[in-house]
Order: structure tokens, then C-alpha cells, then sequence
């Protein structure tokens, strides 16, 4: 369904499963432990080799991340990647020339939620603890104020994004009890309103800045001599 829908409308069916899947967490009670969560043991990589401490769970983590920004970062260079970058740019042509632009999208959406799951796993990984809290629609909203302030269409925008979001999450919740929550929503906004390509398009653009300065100055030099 979600592939044939655009704008509003996808946000919309994608809050739609989001709390249906986040129901059928908490109610299914057996397999998800429900409202209480499940604690999940110490996992063994290969045998002889668990990850039981803090410093071989942080190494673990960083190896899979960057082999999977290395795999998202393959795919946007591919013929896959330019073709989904023609139907994000204007989907009607790309219709027009004969790409089933559906077809593309449910094959990107299906590697997205891999790529959420192996996320899912790593911070099942750093925590030990899973819960149905973790599959509903405040989860989704961090993911999504991440991207925006960020800079979508970036992969590293997505990392800045969740760094601010997390430092904004964890260390205003001790100094502002209960507040962390609208501080991100400040931020949200500002960074609609002033960086509405985000934190990697506002870095994008001063490094444009500078090369033109640098440009201009070299130019500048070589007219006074």
C-alpha cells in the first residue's frame, strides 16, 4: 500500500502500521513479553566469543555500522540508487520512460527495514533489553526528527541527526526533568524554519562559501599581480 502513496498519505499509512505493529507488541504477550519486555542474554558472536563486555559490544557495533553504511552507501551508487534518485525527483517521468517505480520502491523499502532491523539488533545488543516500547510511534518520531535535522538525502545528515537527538534526549532528561521532549521539538522546528536541508546541508553550504572566498581571494591576488 505504502509504495503507491506519496506526501502526507505516506506519513500517514506509515503511523498506521506503526501502531498497529506496536499493539500486536504489547498485546502478544508470549512472544514479546508484552508491557514488561524481554531481557536478552549475553549473545555468542562464534564459539568461545560472547560479547560480555562493554568494550567488545562497542567494537562489534562499529564494524556492523560501518559495513552497513558502506552497503547503503554501494546501493546509492549503483544503477539502483540513481534510479530511485530519478523517481524521488519526479516520479510521473520516470513512469513515463518505463521503470516500475512501485517495484523499485517495495525493493528500497525492503532493504530500509533490514537496515532498521540490524539497528534494532545492535541496540538490543548495547542494552540487553527489548520491549514494545521500542517498535511505537515515539521511536519512529526520533528516527524521523533525526533525518529531518540531520539533512535527508545524506547518510552521514543521518548520523549528525541522531547524534543531536541522543545527546539532546539523554542529557537534557537529567538537566531538564521532562523537558527533553519539548527541547527537540524546538529544535525540529528551528531547523525547518533556518536549515530546512539540515544540519549536512547547512555544512554543505558553507563549504561552498568558503570555496567561493577562497576562489574570489585567489583571483584577487592574481589581478594585483
Amino acid at each position: 500500500v505504502t509504495v503507491r502513496t506519496r506526501g502526507v498519505y505516506f506519513l500517514m499509512i506509515t503511523v498506521a502500521i506503526t501502531e498497529i505493529v506496536y499493539s500486536l507488541a504489547v498485546t502478544w504477550t508470549d512472544v514479546t513479553g508484552g508491557s514488561n519486555g524481554l531481557t536478552v542474554s549475553t549473545p555468542m558472536l562464534v564459539k568461545g566469543l560472547a560479547l560480555d563486555s562493554r568494550q567488545s559490544v562497542y567494537w562489534y557495533v562499529l564494524i556492523v555500522v560501518i559495513a552497513g553504511y558502506a552497503f547503503v552507501r554501494a546501493i546509492g551508487r549503483s544503477p539502483l540508487g540513481r534510479t530511485l534518485n530519478g523517481i524521488r525527483e519526479n516520479e510521473p517521468r520516470m513512469r513515463a520512460i518505463g521503470y516500475s517505480t512501485a517495484r523499485y520502491k517495495f525493493a528500497i523499502y525492503c532493504v530500509a527495514g533490514a537496515v532498521a532491523g540490524a539497528a534494532g539488533a545492535l541496540g538490543v545488543v548495547n542494552t540487553g533489553f527489548v520491549s514494545p516500547s521500542d517498535a511505537s510511534f515515539t521511536t519512529a518520531a526520533l528516527a524521523f526528527i533525526a533525518v529531518i535535522v540531520g539533512g535527508s538525502g545524506t547518510l552521514y545528515g543521518a548520523f549528525l541527526g541522531a547524534i543531536v537527538v541522543i545527546l539532546v534526549r539523554d542529557e537534557f532528561s537529567t538537566l531538564l526533568p521532562g523537558r527533553s521532549t519539548l527541547v527537540l521539538g524546538v529544535i525540529f522546528i528551528v531547523a525547518i524554519y533556518l536549515f530546512p536541508k539540515g544540519i549536512a546541508g547547512g555544512l554543505h553550504q558553507l563549504r561552498q562559501l568558503l570555496q567561493r572566498l577562497v576562489r574570489h581571494r585567489r583571483a584577487g591576488v592574481s589581478d594585483n599581480d
